[in-house]
């Protein structure tokens, strides 16, 4: 959080305002929290304390505005900000209004006056997409992880140098061993980064835990939230009181399998969802049940290459930090048939042809060559054998053979695979619930 200021010292410098134009109402910027949220309050006298104030002198182009804008991961493009001296908040809180609501000449040469920070932030933020990742790797002090088995080189082997560079937890888990902050650890984590106020970066290891905690952050859960959670998400929101203060704030919690934990987000007021989701017109009822933390199902999305439309549910994912697209309860749905035409038209970087599709849908496998991607990397061109194959969850994924199969021997050997299996089989490892 911003830091807060006493709230009998008086105010010394410009405040930001910023104008919200699915709310159609005007707020101080109060800071940005832990999360890089944008946060915001009322402009009245009682809320002084929580103004972020900046030099009334200082230069738009300074540090601080570069530092400040950077550290916001929330969608800027439905705001927009103007810097406000102290004694005019009142006023300019309604003249901006007007000027935006009721447009006339003279409103808007007051706007441009006002708005030269929205233009700076749309440039910055446009410039730090363009050059430079929300967490530089290069300002992590490897060196001193390295003692403990956690290297950019090991990152970059295990697919999740994207993730550590957007500040997203791992999805997958690391192994410790050594020591970490004066505490002796062999044992596996998921890893992230996190980037302070000051602009530094704090790493942040998230042991499994051996059994789930039915207490979020102090907030016990219910048996229904609980049974929720297991199956991947909360439905809804959940109040939590906000570490390090005395806030009670709305969060979405999602189950993070690899730790058997729930992964809180707080919700922002500034949150927006767009008007168009890969080609779905979104509505205002569907915008609502997704910032109240309900996934809403989707028929008719696009895939970005083209081909066919294919269906989903959007949800906000506290472990993605953002709104995700889940194909796997929709396509559970489906029929088999469904399922395998509904696939995107390309496989690692290469467009699959209708033939070869046609071929794999009728159980076969086809030789692609020319794919250039593989977990998420450029790679130079390679080859394989692809077919489809059904997963535990339900959905056909792709099958990789570095030989050519034959289906049908395969098929009666795995059958035979099976139950020979079933001597052995054990079950599965249940979650367990703490009280």
């Amino acid at each position: 959080m911003a830091k807060k200021q006493n709230p009998t010292e008086k105010l010394h410098g410009d405040v930001i305002l910023v104008y919200n134009q699915n709310r159609k109402d005007v707020r101080v910027v109060s800071g940005v929290d832990q999360q890089g949220i944008l946060q915001s309050v009322e402009p009245t006298p009682e809320n002084e304390s929580h103004y972020m104030q900046v030099d009334k002198n200082a230069s738009m182009f300074s540090n601080f505005w570069k530092n400040f804008i950077e550290s916001v991961r929330s969608p800027l493009v439905h705001l927009q900000f103007y810097k406000s001296d102290k004694k005019e908040i009142k006023e300019n809180v309604e003249v901006i209004k007007n000027a935006l609501q009721n447009k006339t000449p003279e409103g808007d040469k007051i706007l441009k006056v006002l708005s030269e920070l929205t233009q700076l932030v749309n440039k910055e933020k446009e410039m730090a997409k363009k050059k430079e990742p929300y967490i530089d790797l290069n300002k992590v002090n490897w060196k001193e992880l390295e003692e403990v088995g956690f290297s950019r080189k090991i990152v970059e082997e295990k697919g999740q140098t994207e993730r550590m560079e957007k500040g997203l937890r791992s999805n997958v888990l690391f192994h410790l061993k050594g020591d970490l902050n004066g505490i002796a650890v062999d044992d596996m984590f998921v890893m992230q980064l996190i980037k302070r106020q000051d602009g530094t970066i704090r790493v942040k290891a998230d042991g499994v835990a051996h059994e789930l905690s039915r207490y979020v952050m102090g907030t016990p859960l219910n048996d229904q939230q609980m049974q929720q959670l297991i199956n991947g998400r909360l439905e809804g929101t959940i109040n939590i009181v906000e570490p390090g203060t005395r806030n009670v704030r709305e969060a979405y919690l999602t189950y993070d399998p690899l730790v058997n934990k729930a992964i809180p987000m707080f919700k922002s007021p500034n949150m927006v969802i767009w008007d168009d989701i890969n080609g779905h017109k979104v509505t205002v009822d569907e915008k609502g049940r997704i910032l109240g933390g309900f996934s809403v199902k989707m028929a008719d999305l696009k895939p970005k290459e083209g081909g066919e439309s294919y269906g989903a549910y959007a949800y906000i994912d506290a472990i993605e930090r953002g709104l995700k697209i889940d194909c796997k309860k929709y396509y559970q749905e489906l029929s088999e048939d469904v399922q395998k035409v509904c696939r995107a038209k390309q496989i690692n970087g290469k467009e699959v042809t209708p033939k070869q599709l046609q071929e794999m849908n009728a159980g076969n496998y086809v030789w692609i060559d020319g794919m250039t991607k593989r977990h998420g990397k450029t790679v130079e061109p390679y080859g394989n054998w692809i077919g489809w194959k059904k997963k535990e969850n339900g959905r056909y994924g792709y099958d990789f053979q570095k030989f050519k199969p034959n289906p049908k021997k395969d098929k009666g050997q795995n059958t035979r695979q099976q139950q020979e299996g079933k001597k052995f089989a054990t079950k599965g490892k249940k979650v367990g619930i703490t009280n």
